[in-house]
């Protein structure tokens, strides 16, 4: 079984290079290996570059989107631990490690299902190509990577965890009708691998020609503050709360 390793395993590396090398692999990868929490207008900037339309721009919640994550996989794998089923949950674990990746693509069908997913670590490097086996080239879209054929929450459970970059929540009537939607999970850190996989997703809905929406969801604030400590998660409100006090 394929495993989604192969990406991460390179930013881990551009992590502990030396400088002069962490330079070469940023311009390699399109990873920036010190990202710092980014303002609105900021991801607003790099989202007109990458010309994701306002109306169908997104950020997730910074806390609610991974905690509901774990929601769904903690009890899960205490129920195979207890069934002593080693084999389902290895199968579990790698499924919960693709959907916490910082870049995908996911399908749903109108109703919510979900029908397809591809995510970064899966994505050929040099040169990217987010077109794995050609999955893309025929709709509906399709992997043998079975990991990916293995889906834990649907279309409402996405937009109840995102919201507008007016602060409001998202929910699916107010979304244009169609027939399927795909949603994107980019950011500024994987600005690389964002951009090639947003190029390549609005490249391949025109040719597929068929009703499809796309959401493009910027997860940078929200992936950080899942890895930050508490202490560092305290400097970002205290910076937050006083950059409001300002606005005021």
């Amino acid at each position: 079984m394929k495993k989604c390793s192969y990406f991460l395993f390179f930013v881990l590396i551009v992590l502990t290079m030396s400088s002069c090398n962490q330079l070469v692999y940023k311009v390699l990868l399109g990873v920036n290996n010190k990202p710092t929490w980014k303002q609105e207008d900021e991801i607003n900037k790099k989202a007109t570059e990458y010309n994701i339309p306002n109306k169908h721009s997104f950020v997730l919640d910074t806390a609610t989107f991974y905690n509901g994550l774990d929601s769904i996989y903690k009890p899960l794998f205490a129920k195979l631990k207890t069934d002593k089923d080693t084999l389902k949950l290895e199968k579990s674990q790698q499924v919960r490690h693709d959907d916490f990746q910082p870049v995908q693509f996911l399908l749903f069908e109108k109703s919510g299902k979900p029908i397809f997913k591809i995510v970064n670590c899966y994505a050929d490097i040099f040169p990217i190509n987010w077109n794995i086996d050609n999955c893309l080239d025929t709709f509906s879209p399709k992997t043998e990577i079975e990991s990916l054929n293995i889906y834990n929450y649907n279309l409402d459970f996405v937009l109840k965890n995102i919201y507008t970059f007016q602060h409001k929540k998202v929910r699916k009537e107010m979304l244009p009708k169609a027939d399927f939607y795909g949603v994107l999970f980019w950011n500024n850190f994987m600005y690389k691998p964002s951009e090639k996989l947003i190029n390549t997703v609005q490249k391949k809905v025109k040719e597929w020609n068929k009703s499809i929406v796309l959401l493009y969801v910027n997860n940078h604030n929200a992936f950080l503050w899942n890895s930050m400590s508490g202490t560092d998660k305290q400097k970002v409100k205290n910076i937050l709360h006083q950059k409001n006090k300002n606005n005021e």
